[in-house]
């Protein structure tokens, strides 16, 4: 029979595919595979007229559906490696508006199940489709589930099943990879993305490999796909970081990988960030990758911003408790082993530069003075004496805070900077200070449920024990009628406010503490009538309790089935 059919002319070849009454699939596959090599050789004008209305008129059409179901994985593979290489045939129309992909979307959808073959064939397709589209983007075509059953999807659905499933196809995927990178053009394209879970099953894919075993390949097709997302979803400076490069080596790449993991929880949609804190977790099961996160520079402040909105109350990522924990697992998990890396290495943040050293050596206020030495597993508080540079080796003489650890020269790695303890001091009251301010902002605008948020957050900052925050979050409980919370924040001022009035009639009669008895019992005769009037709206909800049930006894007294059952 094959013979048979590559002894046929090309109209014969159409001829007997478009016919409606040929039954036998076996035909059909000869002249489907015999087409196909004759669309390999030169073609003539009217051998492409001939071939225009099988596109349209034939396959998309569902015309092409096999009778022997032993016989549907090699009817549906010729079929689609057929409408390949008609793709390439100049005159030949492609599918370009709307309505035509989303027929060819239908088509795919019903064959996609069939057979791996039939998949690898579809993927070709759906490349070199890509490749002649016009205006309209792929992935702006999706085709919902219709009364007749047919059911629903996109082209992100189909690239993502293609991806996972043709396993054994490393080229395929690697063309899948650079055909999504192209088609992602704008911020909604790389938020859907995100949104359809390619980005995970990208790197999913790649990290499930053994190590002995890694393809470069696969890393290259996250790395692809992600630096594309990642320059519509991330920061101007964060984006025009990351490097796309593919003559990496496997340590290379995966280094790449992290950072680009890292670049995209620090976007600033949610979404992205989300995924981002996911993929992260793949990094950190991965003991490959997970040995060179700590060596990223944005992870820390990365972490730190998960940890932070994990908490926040009027975040929606909070709802999800599964996100939550792993949040705090993650930072929990990998706060110590950048600390130990910056220890053996040195910060990541790095010394400051000469130039950026202030120049009044008087002005210890702004002075990175003090250095954190570590002695055994713990940092020890140490001042800087004297540098002595010479380059990576340079040695820093140290003198420590305890008097009885005698001062040594200690590599420049082993020393972390940080502020002194009152520049530290008055950057925690300028915190609390913001926080009382946008408080006190809140409430003037009503917005009470913010307001307790700010006060709260001043209250933390201080321990607890800062009677204004407490007076403040009290009047804005008040007000949200929560009654009471309400009353035990004013207890607790008043309770605080007394025992400090107490403290000050025993400091003495200089002007300053006169000045602070008297705002202390300002504040004081201002949290008693707060307290009173918290009493009066007790008073008031308990007469309203009261009144709307004997109203609503009233009422029940008058329904005459409930007066039967009472007499």
């Amino acid at each position: 029979m094959e013979q048979e059919a590559t002894t046929l002319t090309l109209a014969q070849l159409v001829a007997g595919i478009t016919d409606a009454n040929q039954t036998d699939d076996s035909v059909r596959i000869d002249h489907l595979e015999s087409l196909i090599k004759l669309c390999s050789t030169p073609l003539t004008d009217d051998d492409v007229t001939l071939l225009k209305p099988l596109v349209s008129n034939t396959f998309l059409s569902a015309h092409m559906q096999a009778t022997d179901s032993d016989e549907a994985s090699d009817l549906h593979a010729a079929k689609w490696q057929l409408l390949s290489k008609l793709l390439t045939v100049d005159g030949v129309e492609v599918p370009a508006s709307e309505q035509e992909l989303k027929t060819v979307l239908r088509l795919m959808l019903t064959d996609r199940f069939v057979s791996s073959d039939v998949l690898t064939a579809m993927a070709q397709w759906l490349v070199q489709l890509s490749n002649r589209s016009g205006d309209l983007n792929l992935l702006d075509v999706k085709v919902l589930e219709q009364d007749d059953g047919k059911q629903s999807g996109s082209y992100m659905e189909l690239v993502k099943q293609m991806y996972v499933t043709l396993g054994g196809s490393g080229n395929v995927r690697l063309q899948l990879a650079e055909m999504l990178g192209k088609l992602v053009a704008t911020k909604e394209h790389a938020k859907s993305v995100v949104r359809s879970g390619i980005l995970y099953t990208l790197l999913q894919v790649a990290l499930e490999q053994p190590d002995e075993v890694m393809d470069a390949v696969l890393l290259q097709n996250f790395i692809l796909v992600g630096t594309r997302v990642a320059s519509f979803v991330c920061y101007g400076d964060v984006a025009s970081g990351l490097s796309s490069e593919s003559k990496l080596s496997i340590t290379e790449k995966r280094h790449e990988v992290c950072e680009l993991v890292v670049a995209l929880m620090l976007s600033g949609v949610s979404l992205v960030f989300a995924e981002a804190v996911r993929l992260l977790q793949l990094l950190i099961d991965n003991a490959a990758c997970r040995a060179l996160l700590s060596e990223v520079l944005d992870l820390r402040g990365a972490l730190e911003k998960a940890h932070t909105l994990a908490r926040l109350r009027d975040s929606k990522l909070t709802h999800d408790a599964y996100f939550r924990d792993l949040c705090d697992t993650q930072y929990s998990m990998l706060s110590p082993e950048i600390d130990d890396f910056e220890r053996k290495h040195g910060s990541l943040v790095g010394l400051p530069m000469e130039a950026d050293a202030p120049a009044d050596d008087n002005a210890e206020g702004s002075n990175l003075e003090q250095v954190c030495s570590r002695r055994g597993d713990d940092w020890q508080d140490a001042m800087v004496s004297d540098v002595e540079e010479n380059g990576a080796s340079s040695q820093v003489e140290v003198l420590y805070d305890v008097g009885d650890q005698e001062d040594e020269w200690v590599s420049i790695s082993r020393i972390r900077l940080r502020m002194n303890t009152t520049l530290l001091s008055a950057f925690e009251d300028l915190a609390v200070d913001c926080s009382m301010n946008m408080g006190k902002a809140f409430s003037a605008l009503g917005d009470h449920d913010q307001a307790e948020q700010c006060f709260s957050r001043a209250l933390t900052l201080r321990g607890g024990t800062l009677i204004t925050a407490l007076y403040a979050r009290g009047l804005s409980n008040m007000a949200r009628r929560d009654l009471t919370a309400a009353q035990q924040d004013l207890w607790n001022a008043n309770e605080q406010c007394c025992a400090q009035q107490k403290n000050s009639t025993s400091g003495g009669k200089s002007k300053t503490n006169a000045r602070d008895a008297k705002q202390t019992r300002d504040l004081h005769r201002q949290i008693v009538s707060a307290y009173k009037k918290l009493q009066q709206m007790h008073a008031n909800k308990k007469r309203l309790d009261k009144k709307v049930i004997k109203q609503m006894v009233k009422y029940l007294a008058t329904i005459p089935g409930l007066q039967d059952e009472s007499n």
